[in-house]
């Protein structure tokens, strides 16, 4: 299983596509702050997007919605905690650190 997971991370990469340099630099920033309070008006703003624009981008970029891409990239960095030799982190400090305010949210 780690070696499909590891695989499935390496070979998961957006950038495939041709996008606007602005929705690059959107989406890293999503992935860089995944554990961070984000939201789809906050993103939209920093890169002058309206809100609706930016979805629709990003719907077509990734295929997904802003919410599941977010869950997507919160997902995968959980996997990349929960498989680090370096540390050995337990549940809640990955929840925490893959942006959910406690448990019960899970």
């Amino acid at each position: 299983i780690h070696k499909i997971v590891r695989n499935t991370l390496s070979s998961y990469d957006y950038k495939t596509k041709q996008r606007n340099e602005h929705i690059d630099e959107a989406i890293q920033y999503i992935q860089d702050n995944c554990g961070t309070n984000l939201t789809l008006e906050g993103v939209s703003n920093k890169y002058s997007f309206s809100a609706n624009y930016f979805s629709e981008l990003l719907k077509q970029d990734t295929g997904l919605t802003f919410k599941q891409f977010l869950i997507e990239k919160r997902m995968m960095k959980a996997i990349r905690l929960l498989l680090s030799k370096e540390q050995n982190y337990d549940v809640e400090t990955i929840i925490n650190k893959c942006g959910y305010a406690n448990k019960s949210f899970l």
